[in-house]
């Protein structure tokens, strides 16, 4: 195999510069997608994109490097710069890579016999436009239609000097979904093939979901007020990843920028929040993480209890642990992958579910409102957890109804996430798998602004 070639001379040429320990990730990825937009299709391919990243350890000092082809002249110019470009770090050796890798549900040949049939996936995408298209028929309601159907397989190769051998897998992934009028979305993704039928309705779903009526939190009484507010899986997930990743992270908590401590309640009792890196078929899922190290289950939070900070070698290093397997090379504004160093990441998120169905939730809400999707979350403060964000996608709720969409630009929803969890009034025993999370609607108290 060429990848595993490379990755035997990267470390070869690592010994000739006297590096006590040479890290290699490379990956090489084909993938197509066709975009949607209204009736057009647009196809968008890369194949065979080549991305290695190699991190370098030479007396107590780390250095990082990254080339995008193999090329032996290429790699000794980015070692000789990385060498000139040591900086101090805690750990003396990179992972030693495990001979007894776990076998995950994350390669689907199924999805690979799609990928060499562009034709066949667009015919799949020309089926939903026609289908959300005739759902409209002799109404007029279909403003606009975006979307895209997406397919990927990833070669993914980790080696260090002191492994027996690289760690090596292929990973598929499928994914489509669309937006409707730009009011509502829906998405679905897998590592392993999903129902083509229901695929093919996606459209139909949306728009047949889509309420007549838009509201503002004028209309309904709502502006200036805290009122009730049912998060949606994909909300929530935003809320975790962006706000609450950063209070969990050991990256954070070992320059005093995390609210949290290990035994402190940080979190309503109902709530027990998983990072895992091991569950079949979804995105986060590997044998390990960027670092090498066996992906594991990490129950975080446990009835509001914080159990455990996420960590990375680094990190794990300084506090005299073990890494949780949470060592990403995690992008940061415009680094790809393959240029990023390995910062804490998350991998999986899963959040047990409650005791009472989402009707019964929704029942029991007299004014609120579903949120979907909030615009420009990353803006948010993320050490200290406060947003005020607008909704894109949500429905309001009155007297235990679906009443209106919520009217585009009108709801500023404003809170703190750190108190949000901690606030939490509800849980629906109902889960969404969003890709990457399997989580719970969950409802909280928010200011409307």
């Amino acid at each position: 195999m060429e990848m595993v070639g490379f990755a035997y001379k990267i470390l070869e040429i690592a010994d000739e510069f006297g590096l006590d320990d040479c890290e290699v990730l490379m990956t090489r990825t084909q993938s197509f997608q066709y975009r949607i937009i209204n009736k057009e299709i647009t196809p968008e391919i890369s194949d065979n994109i080549l991305n290695i990243g190699i991190r370098i350890l030479k007396d107590g000092m780390i250095g990082y490097l990254s080339i995008t082809e193999m090329d032996e002249d290429d790699l000794r110019i980015g070692f000789q710069n990385s060498v000139r470009d040591l900086k101090p770090t805690p750990i003396r050796a990179f992972t030693v890579l495990s001979e007894r890798i776990p076998e995950l549900k994350i390669y689907d040949e199924k999805i690979m016999d799609l990928l060499e049939d562009p034709k066949r996936v667009k015919d799949l995408t020309q089926v939903i436009i026609n289908r959300t298209y005739e759902a409209d028929k002799d109404k007029e309601k279909l403003e606009s239609l975006e979307g895209s159907v997406a397919l990927q397989c990833e070669e993914r190769l980790i080696h260090t000097k002191h492994s027996k051998a690289p760690v090596i897998n292929k990973r598929t992934l499928f994914s489509y979904g669309v937006v409707v009028n730009s009011k509502d979305f829906e998405f679905y993704s897998s590592r392993s093939l999903l129902d083509l039928e229901v695929a093919k309705n996606i459209g139909v779903e949306v728009y047949n979901n889509l309420l007549v009526d838009e509201q503002s939190p004028d209309q309904v009484g709502a502006k200036g007020k805290e009122i009730d507010v049912l998060l949606h899986p994909i909300c929530l997930e935003s809320i975790l990843r962006t706000l609450i990743s950063e209070q969990i992270y050991a990256s954070a908590k070992q320059v005093g920028l995390s609210r949290y401590s290990l035994g402190e309640e940080v979190a309503g009792k109902r709530v027990t929040l998983i990072d895992d890196g091991t569950v079949d078929n979804l995105i986060e899922t590997s044998p390990t993480d960027d670092e090498g190290t066996l992906s594991r289950r990490n129950v975080v939070i446990e009835k509001g209890v914080l159990k455990t900070f996420l960590y990375d070698r680094i990190t794990a290093t300084k506090d005299s642990v073990i890494s949780t397997g949470n060592g990403k090379r995690r992008p940061i504004l415009i680094e790809d992958e393959h240029e990023s160093p390995v910062r804490c990441g998350l991998r999986n998120l899963i959040m047990e579910p409650g005791e009472k169905s989402l009707e019964e939730i929704i029942n029991g809400i007299k004014l609120g409102v579903e949120v979907k999707s909030l615009l420009g979350l990353h803006t948010a403060n993320k050490t200290t957890g406060d947003f005020s964000n607008t909704v894109f996608a949500g429905r309001v709720i009155e007297n235990g109804k679906y009443t209106a969409m919520v009217e585009s630009g009108t709801w500023g929803l404003k809170g703190n996430a750190i108190e949000l969890l901690k606030n939490v009034i509800e849980i629906s025993k109902e889960t969404k798998n969003t890709g990457s999370a399997v989580l719970p609607w969950i409802k909280v108290k928010l200011y409307v602004s």
